[in-house]
Parts: structure tokens; C-alpha cells; sequence
């Protein structure tokens, strides 16, 4: 069972929620990150630009890990389309480095994508669905799973992550979109929601139980990890304020139409989770997720 693991992307909001993961889990957790110190307790934490080679090198010769979890990446949408050579730089090239360096080190590599490589078009896509990202942050997740699958040696897993909810950890911490709603709903501010923007989310602890389980047993290819509800972003808050306590009233329905976006979204990138389901792991529909957010909020 590996035990030992290397996470990109420390100070993100699922790198953070990771490492605390799998140190309950009795694993040992390395990890880098570019600007922000991560700040995250038992966590041995390294500087490291992902698009440089050699400092790739030192870091799996100095953390010597079992599995790369490739979680860094340039993933606003909008700052991605406003610089699309420095996001081809950041998620294309850093995933084939990441890929590079765990298999020369031996180890398994683990990349994260998203549900935003489908055009929207149908519903619950499934791993076998042709993908055809809108925008330029899709195109670059997509052009990275190819190069991560390719590198057989590191027995790659990428999964397509559904949008994530729960609490970031340190340096994360209020930086999930679900910690930035409730402190909208909080304040008795409204909060716009689209209703016409359907996505399939999942909190945060499944999410990671997922990526352990990928590594502890061994999955490879390609894997759909999202929860099992498809929902608009209306519907989401309107749950949210519910098990919260807060007037459902504040959660404004709106169209992502009225929304000028400089890197095209999806209407529909909801995700189909039968070959999850056929590994044996069944994730949280919206209800029992929100209320584990809520009971997690008070050992954080």
C-alpha cells in the first residue's frame, strides 16, 4: 500500500484538503507549491515552478514518494484564456514534467482534469464520450491528459474532477467557491446563481477519498470522479442556504447569457459516474454532502 506522497498544487483548495486526507490516513506528505506558502501542519512543503525539468528531479529525489498527485494548474478559465501560451505552459507542459519525473522516479503519477473537456452538448458524459472543450482551459486540460496517459511506466490514473466543494486548509482556507457563497449568504448579500449551468458536484471529502483509493488500489486510465446528482448552480445554492439556515431567498436566479466570459463554459458538464461506481466507491449525492460540509466545519 503506498504510503508516501508528492502533491503540486499545495495551496489550493483540493491540494490542501488532500494532504490532511491522506496524513489521517497515515501517509507521508510532500508537496510544492509556486507563490502561496501552504502553511499546512506535518506537510514538508517545497518551492517548485512545474515547468522546469530539473527542479522536478530534486524534488522526487528529495521526497522519494510512492505517488504523484499532479493537482497545480492554471484553472480560472478566464485568466487562462487571457494568456493562452503561459496556460499552455503551466497545465500542458508542467503535467507532461509531472508525468516525466514520477516515472523516472518509480512512481505512480495521479492528474487531476475536469468535467469542462465536453462541449455541453448532452448530459452525464461518460469516460468513452468524445470530448471537445469550448475554451481554452478545456483544450489545455485535454491536451494534458494525453501526455500523462502516455507515460505508461508511471501506471497513470487521470481523473476528470467534477466541481468540488468543502474547506480549504492554511493558505486555501475561504478559497472554494462554497466557502465564498456562504460568506455571501453570511452577510445577507444575494447571491447569483445560474440557472442554466448544470455540473455534477462533489464534496470535497469524497473527492479525496477518491484519489486515495486511486493510489492505494492501483486505478489507471481514465476515471470520471463527481458526485452522483446533476445539478444547476441555482439548485446548488439553493441547498446550501437550506442546510445552513439561511434565506433561500438570497439565492438570485440567473443565465450564464448574461454573462460576458472571456473562455467559453459549457451548459452541461455534468459527469456520469458508472465506471466510479464499478470500482466499488458510491460518493455523496448533494444532501448528505452539504450536511458532511457542515459537520466538518466544526473539526477544521
Amino acid at each position: 500500500m503506498a504510503k508516501r506522497a508528492f502533491i503540486s498544487g499545495l495551496s489550493g483548495f483540493l491540494g490542501s484538503s488532500l494532504s490532511a486526507h491522506l496524513m489521517g490516513q497515515g501517509w507521508t506528505v510532500w508537496g510544492s507549491y509556486k507563490e502561496r506558502e501552504p502553511k499546512l501542519k506535518g506537510v514538508e512543503a517545497r518551492h517548485l515552478d512545474i515547468c522546469l525539468p530539473d527542479a522536478w528531479a530534486r524534488a522526487m529525489d528529495e521526497s522519494k514518494p510512492d505517488v504523484v498527485f499532479h493537482l497545480a494548474a492554471q484553472a480560472d478559465p478566464d485568466t487562462c484564456a487571457a494568456d493562452v501560451a503561459a496556460t499552455r505552459q503551466i497545465n500542458v507542459q508542467g503535467a507532461r514534467l509531472a508525468a516525466q519525473a514520477a516515472a523516472a522516479a518509480g512512481a505512480k503519477i495521479i492528474f487531476t482534469s475536469t468535467d469542462q473537456v465536453h462541449d455541453g452538448s448532452r448530459a452525464l458524459s461518460s469516460e468513452t464520450d468524445a470530448a471537445n472543450p469550448l475554451g481554452v482551459y478545456g483544450r489545455s486540460k485535454l491536451d494534458a491528459e494525453g501526455l500523462v496517459l502516455a507515460e505508461s511506466e508511471a501506471k497513470p490514473l487521470v481523473i476528470r474532477l467534477a466541481l468540488t466543494y468543502g474547506w480549504g486548509r492554511g493558505a486555501a482556507r475561504g478559497r472554494n467557491f462554497a466557502e465564498k457563497w456562504l460568506r455571501t449568504l453570511l452577510t445577507g448579500n444575494r447571491l447569483a446563481a445560474f440557472t442554466d449551468q448544470f455540473r455534477t458536484p462533489i464534496y470535497g471529502g469524497d473527492a479525496c477519498e477518491a484519489l486515495r483509493l486511486g493510489a492505494e488500489q492501483d486505478w489507471q486510465g481514465l476515471l470520471n470522479v463527481a458526485g452522483p446528482e446533476r445539478a444547476s448552480r441555482y439548485e446548488f445554492g439553493l441547498k446550501l442556504a437550506k442546510e445552513f439556515s439561511l434565506p433561500e431567498a438570497l439565492v438570485q436566479a440567473t443565465s450564464a447569457d448574461d454573462v460576458v466570459f472571456r473562455d467559453r463554459r459549457p451548459p452541461d458538464s455534468s459527469l456520469g459516474i458508472t465506471k466510479l461506481r464499478a470500482l466499488g466507491f458510491e460518493p455523496r449525492p448533494l444532501d448528505p454532502g452539504l450536511k458532511a460540509l457542515h459537520t466538518e466545519l466544526e473539526t477544521i
